[in-house]
């Protein structure tokens, strides 16, 4: 129970991490792969919380380690905190919560000195800040093509 009486909710560890979907983005994109959490690729799939890739059908576990580790193999994809993304984002982010739905709105704005802004909208703090993430590559790529 909570200080006012109310049960606290625990957050479910697969809503503290970006989705499967995502961190394959992020690999792809060339993201160094360190975090405590990862994506494990396994053919038991009775083990822990499991996501299906769509595409490859491989099941995945979500895994933990003790410390940050670097994962180069093909079998294991970084699955990133919040925490881990914000401290990785060097731009202008601002986060809203609507308490009635629970959807969370991130607003970004590159520092690439274009006009662009962007609004993502979701649950999953980790997963929309994953998606800032990506539109900074990109914007950081429209960059370096400009100059």
């Amino acid at each position: 129970m909570g200080v006012d009486g109310r049960r606290i909710k625990k957050m479910k560890l697969e809503d503290q991490v970006i989705s499967l979907e995502s961190a394959q983005k992020l690999k792809e994109l060339g993201i160094k792969q360190e975090s405590i959490f990862c994506f494990r690729a396994y053919e038991n799939p009775s083990m822990g919380f499991i996501s299906e890739d769509k595409v490859t059908n491989e099941c995945w576990i979500l895994y933990h380690y003790d410390d940050k580790f670097s994962k180069s193999c093909d079998w294991e994809i970084s699955a990133f905190t919040a925490q881990e993304l914000l401290d990785e984002l060097n731009a202008f982010i601002r986060i809203g919560i609507e308490p009635d739905s629970k959807l969370i709105n991130v607003y970004y704005q590159p520092e690439t000195g274009t006009d662009n802004s962007y609004t993502f909208e979701g649950t999953n703090l980790a997963d929309l800040l994953a998606q800032v993430k990506i539109a900074q590559i990109k914007e950081d790529e429209i960059g370096a093509i400009q100059n």
